[in-house]
């Protein structure tokens, strides 16, 4: 899939011939921006995000991290990768082939330990566990993002670890428009939906094309190599239909890239592609007034990982195919105003295929070319409101075909008056083999691997500063036990725990002519020899993770009715990585200086086009992506300063 409309001129040219189509007037009062909600809402916004009941976000039983249209507004951002950077303690790492994902909570989170839901279907992929983030998913798509910060396996189940990450798309009831340009790439995105008589009807889509940015990547071997030569293309399509109790839900991705870094080494001819298709549908029946039944069947089918490569050192082809089928039956039953308990069975089959496979080792997959396994579930959530707080018990039970069973269980207290709220929670969270990692060609043959188990304790208090501010303190201590990580020697492997402890503060403003939200984390990492992780002769970090991260975004209003200016700061702590050294012509672990970004853009509401100006790393700092292995690949460039243009337009 390729968007052509590679010169920025062209699409220039795009963004007028729109504004001379029919379309609704855009009044400055109604664009989104950080004054739209008051203190006092913006404190009762009700989610669901850790619990099967709706409540304020500062009730749930869970560490929660919210952004809305107005918060990547005011961050500037212009992608979804743009706006996660903003979640507390989060960075950047990169794996084989230009494949981005986060770095939470002092740990890399890659390996299947954040768990990745659009439209609430979801998205790791079958092979591996993962969602390598697409590199231009426009944020013009994007309606809200709910983060649990911690475990969440009771209600997710699988790979629920270090965070879940809940993406909704936009569900807009007229049709809107939006094109952006930028040197790096260019991007068309269409939302649009309809009510009728018993329900609604919403889609979203976008086409990208563009390349890695600005920037010279030195690899392993010391070979100089230009980003801007690695292009990315691709789409997505969600639509979503609520009628008469019935949800239904769809989601297809599709991109790739010219994957100039595979294993740390200049891959000049290697490419990569990755497609899925998520669907779900599912009913809600009320039985009477006190119980609810919702059975669920969801399908997914993927061909993520393709790729191939002519290197003169590296030729290899890759494809292989998984599907998996999953059914669940929920149900909520409130016996009482104040109690509720929800119980939920799950069963879910994964078959994965080899269609091509010619790399090293080269018997990639079993002789008959299939793996398959099953997941089966059952889980439970007791919700009480006692005196002035709030119990929430919880567990879920799973077996594992390969690596047998896991039980996890959940406690929160939690308390929210007027002005303030705290909560204590002790979680835990499983993550289980993955249809690669279970092959047993990429793990010593005498081992069965186990599954991952995390615990987590947690405590948070917040309280308003004055009657326009809010601040929030949060503490976490946690484990992983027998974490699945990947070496060249032996392969996947159970590993000796990781722990983590850390503080994260949120502060919320919201004023008259400035409107800001900030956010500021510490995390330390545990001592011991953690191979590949490990920092060779430095204590309390781990491999690309940075002990000290913070973000501020603030809106402002300008005497100018229609004119709004949005600010972005960013600081990410030193990290350690592998990196080229010319004096030694070779790779060593050296420390990456603290990285500070600023973001800048304007939002002018013409009459019939919202448009946005804006200029991302305004100073030009030099900001690294790190392998957070002790492993051979080096630190890629994210790209340098870039001007980009966006307008929105919204059609009767």
């Amino acid at each position: 899939m390729r968007f052509s409309c590679r010169d920025w001129r062209g699409l220039v040219l795009l963004i007028f011939t729109l504004c001379g189509l029919p379309a609704a007037r855009v009044d400055a009062a109604n664009s989104t921006d950080l004054f739209e909600l008051s203190l006092s809402e913006l404190m009762d916004l009700k989610v669901d995000t850790a619990s099967t009941r709706s409540s304020s976000w500062r009730s749930q039983p869970g560490i929660i991290t919210l952004f809305d249209s107005s918060d990547m507004r005011a961050m500037g951002a212009r992608t979804l990768r743009d706006v996660l950077l903003h979640i507390p303690g989060v960075s950047l790492g990169m794996d084989t082939q230009n494949t981005v994902n986060l770095v939470a909570r002092g740990n890399w989170a890659f390996e299947g330990k954040i768990q990745y839901l659009i439209n609430d279907l979801p998205v790791n992929d079958l092979i591996y566990g993962t969602f390598p983030l697409p590199p231009n998913f426009p944020v013009a798509q994007l309606d809200r993002i709910e983060v649990l910060r911690g475990p969440g396996s009771v209600k997710y189940g699988n790979s629920a670890q270090l965070a879940v990450i809940r993406i909704y798309t936009r569900a807009e009831q007229e049709t809107q428009i939006t094109v952006s340009t930028q040197e790096s790439a260019n991007v068309l995105s269409v939302n649009g939906g309809s009510r009728f008589d018993g329900g609604e009807f919403s889609v979203s889509a976008s086409l990208q094309d563009g390349n890695w940015g600005k920037g010279k990547w030195i690899d392993s071997q010391g070979t100089h190599a230009d980003i801007a030569t690695s292009d990315t293309r691709g789409g997505n399509l969600a639509a979503n239909l609520d009628w008469s109790g019935t949800q239904v839900r769809l989601f297809h991705l599709q991109y790739g890239m010219d994957n100039i870094q595979q294993y740390g080494v200049y891959a000049p001819t290697a490419k990569i592609d990755f497609r899925e298709t998520n669907f779900f549908i599912a009913h809600d029946f009320e039985l009477n007034k006190q119980w609810k039944l919702t059975p669920r069947f969801g399908y997914r089918d993927e061909a993520n990982w393709r790729s191939s490569s002519q290197a003169p050192d590296f030729v290899y082809d890759y494809d292989v195919r998984a599907r998996a089928w999953d059914a669940q039956l929920d149900s909520i039953y409130q016996y009482v105003e104040d109690a509720s308990i929800s119980l939920g069975v799950y069963h879910q089959t994964e078959i994965a295929r080899a269609i091509s496979v010619d790399m090293p080792p080269q018997e990639y997959f079993p002789p008959d070319g299939e793996l398959q396994q099953q997941t089966r579930a059952i889980y439970a959530n007791w919700d009480l409101r006692m005196s002035d707080y709030d119990l929430s018990l919880g567990a879920r039970a799973s077996h594992h075909d390969y690596s047998g069973s896991a039980f996890t269980p959940r406690i929160g207290v939690t308390r929210a008056e007027k002005n303030w709220h705290m909560k204590m929670l002790y979680g835990t969270a499983f993550r289980e083999p993955d249809l690669q990692t279970s092959n047993p060609i990429f793990h010593p043959a005498t081992e069965t691997l186990k599954a991952e188990q995390s615990r987590v304790s947690e405590i948070e208090y917040g309280h308003t500063l004055g009657q326009k501010s809010y601040l929030t303190l949060s503490l976490f201590d946690q484990k992983i036990k027998d974490a699945i990580i990947y070496s060249y020697e032996p392969g996947y492997t159970n590993n000796p725990p990781i722990k983590t402890r850390g503080i994260d503060l949120q502060y919320w403003f919201t004023g008259d002519v400035v409107s800001l939200r900030a956010n500021a984390s510490y995390a330390k990492a545990n001592d011991d020899d953690l191979l590949p992780y490990d920092v060779p002769n430095h204590s309390g970090q781990n491999m690309g993770a940075a002990n000290q991260v913070a973000n501020l975004w603030l809106g402002w209003k300008t005497p100018l009715e229609n004119l709004g200016v949005n600010v972005d700061l960013r600081y990410v702590g030193s990290r350690y990585a592998q990196q080229y050294s010319a004096a030694v012509d070779s790779i060593q672990v050296q420390q990456l200086a603290a990285e500070k970004t600023l973001n800048l853009s304007l939002t002018y509401s013409f009459p019939t086009v919202l448009w946005t100006l804006g200029v991302s790393n305004l100073t030009d700092a030099n900001v690294l992506i790190p392998q957070p292995y002790n492993d051979v690949s080096t630190p890629f460039p994210a790209g340098g300063r870039e001007y980009w243009l966006r307008a929105e337009i919204i059609f009767q």
